[in-house]
């Protein structure tokens, strides 16, 4: 992938930085770009597993929390309210750094079926990080850890039903 293309940027493709994709033509395949994402779900055929990231500008890092939050307002309701996306899922919604207000504190949502309806924070003891949803994530599909930050990690816990 070039270095950019249109609102997007090579590291908006996270999972082109893994050599087992990148040489593996039936892997690298699968890595579709966003406009795919409405057909996907009308048609049924999102995978097990999906990595959504918006472009530059509702990303909200170049534009801001505002202009992020106005796209995330239409966009989030609209995947929501679509049974055919809803179905046995779990949505993780984070954004990947704070403003300048310290400590790093990242927004964080789950919505899904198998999130527990208003589970109190304090349930949530720990501080959670990036490599707490990745380990997550990792752990739901029996994946094992990449031997980085992710294995000394904890899955999330306290949310499920």
């Amino acid at each position: 992938m070039d270095a950019s293309r249109g609102e997007y940027v090579r590291k908006h493709v996270p999972f082109l930085s893994f050599k087992n994709v990148q040489t593996n033509p039936v892997r690298c395949a699968r890595v579709q770009d966003a406009s795919h994402l409405s057909s996907d779900i009308s048609q049924c055929e999102l995978p097990e597993f999906s990595l959504y990231i918006p472009n530059l500008q509702n990303d909200g890092h170049d534009t801001g929390v505002r202009f992020a939050d106005s796209w995330a307002s239409r966009f989030v309701p609209w995947l929501l309210s679509n049974p055919k996306f809803t179905e046995d899922l779990l949505l993780i919604l984070t954004f990947d750094e704070s403003g300048p207000f310290g400590n790093n504190r990242i927004y964080t949502a789950f919505s899904g079926d198998m999130i527990k309806s208003n589970v109190d924070l304090p349930v949530l003891h720990s501080r959670l990080n990036h490599y707490n949803i990745l380990r997550t994530i990792e752990d739901n599909f029996g994946l094992g850890t990449l031997g980085k930050s992710d294995s000394s990690a904890a899955g999330i816990d306290g949310i499920w039903k």
